[in-house]
């Protein structure tokens, strides 16, 4: 290939690109969900993820990078000092929460699910409130 800028191939290439869409740029809005005693139990990034049901505050990526510091009151991150411990997060088995397919919690169900075989998890914390 003739890399002359005269090159009617080089040229369409060219003209090929300028039709091309500008990258859209990524917008970063940093989520933290949290429940009712206000651990957090969740985390998004991204301004174009979906907002999901539940308690959440938009804060700075330096608190959002380490959220397991934080508990929200009243709709502000605070710090826990750490004689407070850490959370360790995940689900655990529990009599309330999620429903799940019995010794599957992969198998999240649903409300409209008929299933008699069941199990709950609900989200895990060793911290107190």
């Amino acid at each position: 290939m003739n890399n002359d800028i005269t090159d009617p191939g080089l040229l369409e290439l060219i003209k090929a690109f300028e039709l091309l869409d500008p990258p859209k740029v990524i917008e970063y809005e940093y989520r933290l969900y949290y429940n009712q005693e206000g651990n957090i139990y969740k985390g998004t990034v991204l301004k174009s993820d979906p907002i999901e049901s539940g308690n959440y505050i938009v804060v700075e990526q330096t608190v959002y990078e380490k959220s397991s510091e934080y508990k929200i009151e009243n709709e502000v991150p605070v710090k826990i000092p750490a004689s407070q411990g850490y959370v360790i997060p995940g689900l655990i088995r529990s009599s309330k929460g999620i429903a799940v397919v019995k010794n599957n919690a992969s198998l999240p169900l649903t409300e409209d699910d008929e299933y008699n075989n069941i199990d709950h998890y609900d989200y895990r914390s060793n911290r107190h409130s």
